[in-house]
This record gives C-alpha cells, sequence and structure tokens, in this order.
C-alpha cells in the first residue's frame, strides 16, 4: 500500500512508470508549483551561535493568541 507521494523525485519515477512519458525534473517542479501549489519542505537549519536562554525568553513573552493554534 502506497502512502503517497512524498517528493518531486517519487513523482517523476511514478510519471515515467504510469504514463511511460519522459519528463524533465526541473518541468515537472515548474508545473507542479503553478497548477497546484506545491512546495518544497525543507526544514532549515539552526544557527550553531543561537543563544538557548534567549530562546526560551522569546517563547515566554509571546501573546497568548500567537502560542495557541
Amino acid at each position: 500500500m502506497m502512502s503517497g507521494i512524498r517528493g518531486y523525485k517519487e513523482l517523476l519515477i511514478w510519471v515515467e512508470q504510469q504514463l511511460g512519458k519522459t519528463v524533465k525534473y526541473n518541468s515537472l517542479m515548474v508545473f507542479c508549483r503553478n497548477q497546484f501549489g506545491t512546495k518544497i519542505k525543507v526544514a532549515r537549519k539552526s544557527h550553531i551561535k543561537k543563544d538557548d536562554k534567549a530562546v526560551e525568553a522569546f517563547k515566554k513573552t509571546l501573546v497568548i493568541s500567537v502560542k495557541q493554534p
């Protein structure tokens, strides 16, 4: 059972297998972005000099409506 396509590479392989078409990666990515509003989901790196105490202080001073979804 397939859990869904997790990236453009998997989508590219699926298109080639199911439709028998060869499509360039960039063309597929631009098409999906324009037609479906997809984005590449990549976590941002954390800065190595980030101050953990400053982060905690910032979180404590957030407005309650921002903290809760």
